[in-house]
């Protein structure tokens, strides 16, 4: 168990009294293991319809389950930093589509980060808001623009917008870190203690990112594809 606080308050009185609370818990004997339950591998494309008439809107998801990058390595780090970088110019692509007249989307997103139970797996995303008649061709955009990418990948120009634009986001939370949310804080500690996230500060963020962004070519980029959606899948 971890007991995390965080915000503006007197540390001693706080430790004083987590002491008086916990202090006097301990673990059953013999200790009850905690089983670890996977996610099997299943070939193909499996899907799955949910309805329900009180639901005000309608969406459509492609998802994925992959090996989990390392939480607690430099290396896991760059990964999940290119991951970001892959899909934020999936995402520029997506919200393009939403600016036409009639857009496919309301709504869009790529994504890839640790999937709740179990931990081993990261969960790859795209996710999209559409109209209530729009499921179909919905997904038939989401899938087109996945594969337009697997097919002819990024451009040069587009990796290096999304690289200025994550580095400039980074930037500024080094600046605004003193205003920084007490939960956010919090959130970032209980991750550490649950999922073994590494816990650099911001400015050693900011420093990683200084340090591998300009490492990360366009070749690298161009096979993140396969690793969030692999040609097996069926998609």
């Amino acid at each position: 168990m971890a007991v995390i606080v965080v915000g503006d308050l007197d540390r001693d009185a706080v430790v004083a009294m987590i002491k008086a609370h916990f202090s006097g818990l301990t673990n059953p004997t013999p200790q009850r293991p905690r089983p670890a339950f996977d996610v099997p591998e299943r070939p193909g494309t499996r899907y799955t319809v949910v309805t329900d008439k009180e639901a005000t809107t309608a969406s459509v998801s492609i998802s994925n389950l992959r090996p989990a990058r390392r939480q607690d390595t430099v290396g896991g780090y760059r990964q999940i930093m290119m991951d970001q970088l892959f899909g934020d110019m999936l995402d520029a692509r997506l919200d393009e589509l939403t600016q036409q007249e009639n857009p496919p989307f309301l709504r869009v997103t790529a994504d890839r980060g640790l999937f709740g139970t179990p931990r081993t797996k990261d969960e790859a995303a795209l996710e999209a808001l559409v109209a209530n008649d729009g499921v179909a061709r919905g997904l038939e955009m989401l899938t087109a623009e996945l594969q337009r990418v697997t097919r002819f990948g990024f451009t040069a120009t587009e990796l290096a917008r999304a690289k200025q634009a994550m580095m400039l986001s980074y930037e500024r939370s080094v600046t605004e870190s003193p205003d920084r949310e007490s939960a956010s804080r919090a959130d970032e500690y209980t991750r550490n203690f649950l999922q073994s996230e590494a816990l650099p500060t911001i400015f050693q963020e900011l420093a990683f990112h200084r340090r591998f962004m300009s490492g990360v070519t366009l070749a690298e980029m161009n096979t993140l594809d396969e690793q969030w959606f692999p040609p097996r899948t069926g998609w």
